[in-house]
């Protein structure tokens, strides 16, 4: 990137006097030195001048009322067709409907698990395993390979 592009980007800011007090007299330094900025500058300001400014064209009552009732229309029909699907608006997905489909699943699911599992039997008792003689230490406990000597 040479020296100049830099500043030539911003000749069109300088032109319309938008660029901050720091980077003008930086550019305006510049511009004292180089003569092709200079001359680039200089271009700027005389197709500025040469180009006609337009003037602002106000359309007449007859274009505007044209234009209203085109724009009144077309909202009309945007209006009709989303009056068209109000009767299946309970499809649409709403959070209250998502809650509610979610609480049927979770219903269902827990009812097809009821049905579908069969009912648990109560495990049967082996003589002397009561909570009594398991929760006092009277006893040696053996599992697999290892005992346990409760004194």
């Amino acid at each position: 990137m040479n020296a100049c592009q830099k500043y030539e980007q911003n000749l069109v800011l300088l032109l319309y006097d938008e660029l901050e007090a720091v980077a003008k007299a930086e550019l305006e330094a510049h511009l004292h030195a180089c003569p092709a900025c200079r001359e680039a500058l200089q271009t700027l300001r005389e197709l500025h001048h040469d180009v006609p400014r337009q003037p602002l064209i106000e359309p007449d009552d007859a274009s505007l009322q044209v234009l209203r009732n085109v724009v009144s229309l077309k909202v009309r029909e945007q209006t009709r067709q989303k009056r068209g699907w109000a009767l299946f608006s309970f499809v649409q997905p709403s959070p209250a409907f998502q809650l509610g489909f979610a609480v049927l699943l979770l219903a269902f699911g827990f009812l097809l698990g009821r049905q579908v599992l069969p009912e648990a039997q109560p495990v049967p008792q082996q003589p002397g395993m009561d909570l009594e003689s398991l929760l006092t230490a009277s006893q040696r406990i053996q599992s697999a390979n290892s005992q346990i000597d409760p004194f």
